[in-house]
């Protein structure tokens, strides 16, 4: 609140301090679409006299599933942290955030020598209600929602449909709650230990 309203004031110390550290920013599903994406955190961060130089970005592909962009993430990150001795600060956005978890369970080794925290925000870890309705496994909309929006929905759903069978937005199914719920109950087996 104190934020949005202007008035947070960060202490010195915290404003230092987080001068040590490497920030990594992980665009969510559809992040192609958003070329701003992250653009006032990095600023921010610069205000705070965070160098421009330890400020990285990753986006992940739409077109992917969290289990594709798996390699182009680890090397990703890897070029990353070989930019430096700092240690990283990962902060991930809804997809986004599906991959940096499934790259922090893959690669623990990495984390433990390079990632001082991971923020992950709005992760769908459980799939969504979207992308269940989108291919089909969701309930089918009906009349307790108002007129217009199930307009709204059905034009976006034909729209996403046909993006799909041409080779877009690949990573949609894998967020439905069954795909997502098979994914990270095999990845937590494998990556048990």
């Amino acid at each position: 609140d104190a934020a949005c309203a202007g008035r947070l004031s960060i202490p010195v110390e915290a404003a230092r301090e987080a001068r040590r550290y490497r920030y990594v920013f992980v665009g969510g599903f559809y992040n192609e679409g958003y070329p701003g994406y992250f653009t006032q955190n990095a600023k921010e961060l610069r205000a705070k006299g965070v160098s421009k130089k330890a400020i990285h970005f990753i986006y992940p592909s739409s077109h992917e599933t969290v289990d594709g962009n798996a390699e182009t993430v680890r090397a990703e990150f890897e070029e990353i942290a070989s930019q430096g001795p700092e240690k990283l600060v990962v902060i991930a956005h809804s997809r986004g955030s599906c991959d940096v978890l499934a790259f922090a369970l893959q690669n623990p080794d990495f984390v433990v020598d390079h990632v001082h925290s991971l923020f992950l925000i709005q992760g769908p870890f459980g799939g969504t209600a979207i992308a269940d309705y989108v291919v089909g496994e969701g309930p089918p909309l009906d009349e307790r929602m108002p007129l217009g929006h199930r307009l709204i929905a059905h034009v976006l759903t034909k729209a996403e449909g046909y993006l799909l069978n041409h080779g877009k937005h690949g990573g949609l199914p894998s967020l439905t709650r069954s795909a997502s719920e098979e994914f990270w109950q095999n990845l937590l087996e494998e990556s048990s230990a």
